[in-house]
């Protein structure tokens, strides 16, 4: 499934899980700029502008179209310290693309904090029935219930500083499991969290 630092990794851009009751996307399509709080977030303001004027009214609207719209823009946006494989150079440039200036540790906090809202808004747009919501894109591994909504789950990363999480779907529920760095290897860990699926 793509992302925004792979958009052209496949054709598959979301995935409907569990007779529709879980939803797996990246998470970049919660946030307008899909980086708000990104030095690119210019220059996606600016080619999202230039792509939605070549669509017809209301086709913005359908999940896919939206979808196809964030990977195109997301090919055209330079790479960062995301492609970098030496670990030194790779923290030097993540410091830099992430807290400077300031300014931008506060936007990565606001983006953490409308997460939840900006998730629940979604679903309720595009699949109301899902009861659980799959998504990573702000590297920050967390869950959390939304009111009388569905749950969310944010896989976070497998790159530092936080670390990431795994979510095991079996037919009556979803495990989230935290992801252990063992011998040069990602592997599962221990279980964190379970929510049971309804109408199973």
């Amino acid at each position: 499934m793509t992302g925004n630092h792979d958009p052209d990794l496949s054709a598959v851009h979301a995935l409907d899980l569990a007779g529709g009751r879980v939803l797996a996307v990246h998470g970049d399509i919660l946030f307008e700029q899909i980086v708000p709080w990104g030095r690119d977030a210019p220059l996606i303001a600016r080619l999202l502008a230039e792509e939605r004027a070549k669509l017809s009214p209301g086709v913005e609207q359908e999940l896919a179209a939206q979808l196809a719209l964030w990977r195109r823009i997301a090919a055209r946006v330079p790479q960062r310290h995301q492609s970098e494989r030496h670990g030194l150079k790779y923290a030097l440039r993540f410091a830099a693309d992430t807290i400077w200036p300031p300014l931008r540790v506060a936007r990565i906090l606001r983006a953490w904090q409308e997460e939840k809202r900006r998730a629940a808004g979604f679903l309720q747009r595009h699949r109301p029935a899902a009861q659980i919501m799959v998504v990573g894109h702000t590297h920050f591994p967390r869950w959390w219930r939304v009111p009388h909504g569905p749950v969310v789950i944010n896989t976070g990363s497998f790159c530092a500083p936080f670390g990431g999480f795994v979510a095991d779907l079996t037919p009556d529920r979803i495990s989230v499991r935290r992801v252990d760095r063992r011998g040069g290897e990602f592997r599962p860990g221990a279980t964190v969290a379970e929510f049971p699926l309804a109408g199973t």
